[in-house]
C-alpha cells in the first residue's frame, strides 16, 4: 500500500494538543485515511514538547495537495478572533508538497509573533473548509516561574486514589497587580484537556508568590498505569501480544485480553502515560516510512452486556475521545466486547473506559482503579489578560511529574 507521510519541525517551545463546530477548535483527524497524526519534539515521541515535529500518514493511492495554515486561540481554545498578521509573521498559509517530507518553523516563510494557544490546521485541494486534521500547540513567554508539590492528598476523600498538585507562581521578575482578574490558570492531566482543571484562582497572595493550595479543586485522580503492548516487530509475541497472523496480505495482532484491574492491588511500571510510540524492532531504514499496518483486536471478556454504557478503548491512539471508531461492539457468542483498531509498528498504551450511554460521561477508572501511588505527567499553564488586550498571552508553562520534576 502507498504511504506519502508529512512532517513538520517546530524550533518553538510547544505544548502537544483542532477545528470543530463553530469556533471551538481540537485534535481531531476528519478523514478516514488519514492515520498515525502526532506532534512532538523531533527525534523523541514521548518527551515534553520543545522541538515539535507533526507526522502524519496517508493511507490513500491518490496524489493529494495539502496545505497549512494556523489559528490563534483563547484557553478555551476558542479563536482569538484575531486577523493573520496578528499573529503571524509570512504567509498565512504554506503548501505541502509531495516533495517536502518536513518543513521547519519559524523559518522564511513563517514566523510567530505571540504567545498563547494555536491551532495546526491541514487542509486539501486549497479549500480551509475541506479539512483533514487538526492540532493543538501553545507558544509560552516564560514570564513567570512555577514551582510544585505533587503529593498524596490529606483530603480523606482522595487520600488512597488522588493526587494533590500545589504550586506556587514566583513574581518578582514580572508583577502581577490584579492576578484574580488578569490571571487564568489551568492544570492538565498527561497532556489530556477533557478532565483539566481550570479556573484555579489563588488561595494566598504573598509579596511575589501566588500560592496554589487547596482542598480539594486541584486535585486529580490518580488512576493506573496504562496497559500497554509491544507490535515493533510481527515475526513473534512480544508483551501484551496473545497471537500474530498474516491473512489477506495483511497482519492481524490479538492483544491479550483485558480484565478489571479495579481491585487489584497497585503494581508500578514504567509506561508512556497514555501514548503511543513508532517503532521497529532493528532497522536500518527511517522508521516513519518503513513501518508498517496492521488490524489490531482487543477482547475484554464479560459474562452480560452493559445496558446503560459502552466500553471503549482509550488513549492516545485513539485520539483522547470516545466515539463509533473506539467503542467496543459486545459479542453475545464469545461473551466478550472486541474491537479492531488499524495501526501502525509501535509500543502502545491504552485503557478501557465505561461510558454512559445517556450522558457520555466518563468513568475511566470503572475498569483501571484509582491509586495515589500512580506516575502521572502535569503541565501547569498560566495565561494573562489585562484590561484592553485582544487577547490571551501564554506568560508560563510547568512540566512536573508525580514521581520526578520533569
Amino acid at each position: 500500500m502507498k504511504k506519502k507521510i508529512y512532517v513538520f519541525i517546530f524550533l518553538i517551545l510547544l505544548k502537544i494538543s483542532v477545528f470543530s463546530q463553530e469556533n471551538f477548535f481540537e485534535d481531531y483527524i476528519y478523514k478516514k485515511n488519514i492515520k498515525t497524526v502526532q506532534l512532538h519534539k523531533n527525534g523523541w515521541q514521548l518527551a515534553p514538547p520543545i522541538i515539535e515535529k507533526l507526522s502524519f500518514d496517508d493511507l490513500s493511492n491518490d496524489t493529494k495537495d495539502y496545505s497549512y495554515t494556523f489559528i490563534h486561540c483563547n484557553s478555551d481554545w476558542e479563536s482569538s478572533e484575531l486577523m493573520t498578521f496578528d499573529y503571524l509573521d509570512g504567509f498565512e498559509e504554506n503548501q505541502i508538497s509531495d516533495f517536502e517530507f518536513y518543513l521547519i518553523f519559524p523559518n522564511e516563510d513563517i514566523k510567530f509573533k505571540i504567545s498563547g494557544n494555536y491551532i495546526l490546521m491541514v487542509y486539501e485541494d486549497f479549500e480551509k473548509n475541506n479539512v483533514i486534521l487538526t492540532k493543538r500547540f501553545s507558544i509560552v513567554e516564560h514570564l513567570v516561574e512555577i514551582k510544585t508539590d505533587i503529593h498524596r492528598p490529606q483530603n480523606l476523600n482522595f487520600f488512597d486514589n488522588g493526587q494533590e498538585i500545589d504550586f506556587i507562581i514566583e513574581t518578582s521578575s514580572f508583577p502581577i497587580r490584579n492576578p484574580f482578574n488578569d490571571l487564568k490558570v489551568i492544570v492538565t492531566q498527561n497532556g489530556r484537556w477533557d478532565n483539566s482543571k481550570k479556573n484555579l484562582e489563588a488561595k494566598f497572595i504573598k509579596e511575589n508568590e501566588l500560592i496554589y493550595n487547596f482542598e480539594k479543586e486541584n486535585i486529580f485522580l490518580g488512576g493506573n498505569e496504562f496497559r500497554f503492548f509491544d507490535i515493533k516487530t510481527f515475526d513473534f509475541e512480544s508483551e501484551g501480544v496473545e497471537k500474530i497472523f498474516f491473512t489477506d496480505s495483511i497482519y492481524r495482532v490479538l492483544i491479550e485480553n483485558g480484565k478489571s484491574r479495579n481491585f487489584d492491588d497497585y503494581r508500578y511500571y514504567e509506561d508512556f502515560n497514555g501514548k503511543f510510540f513508532i517503532d521497529l524492532r532493528r532497522s536500518m531504514n527511517e522508521i516513519e516510512i518503513s513501518a508498517d499496518y496492521a488490524y489490531v483486536f482487543f477482547n475484554f471478556p464479560y459474562e452480560i452486556p452493559f445496558l446503560d454504557g459502552d466500553i471503549y478503548v482509550f488513549g492516545a491512539l485513539t485520539n483522547w475521545k470516545i466515539n463509533k471508531e473506539n467503542k467496543m461492539i459486545y459479542n453475545f457468542e464469545k461473551k466478550s466486547y472486541q474491537l479492531k483498531l488499524y495501526l501502525k509498528q509501535g509500543l502502545y498504551n491504552f485503557s478501557y473506559i465505561f461510558a454512559s450511554k445517556k450522558t457520555q460521561e466518563i468513568k475511566e477508572n470503572f475498569f483501571e482503579g484509582n491509586n495515589y501511588e500512580t506516575e502521572n505527567d502535569y503541565i501547569i499553564y498560566v495565561f494573562l489578560s489585562r484590561p484592553g488586550d485582544n487577547y490571551e498571552r501564554l506568560i508560563a508553562l510547568n512540566f512536573s511529574n508525580s514521581l520526578k520534576k520533569l
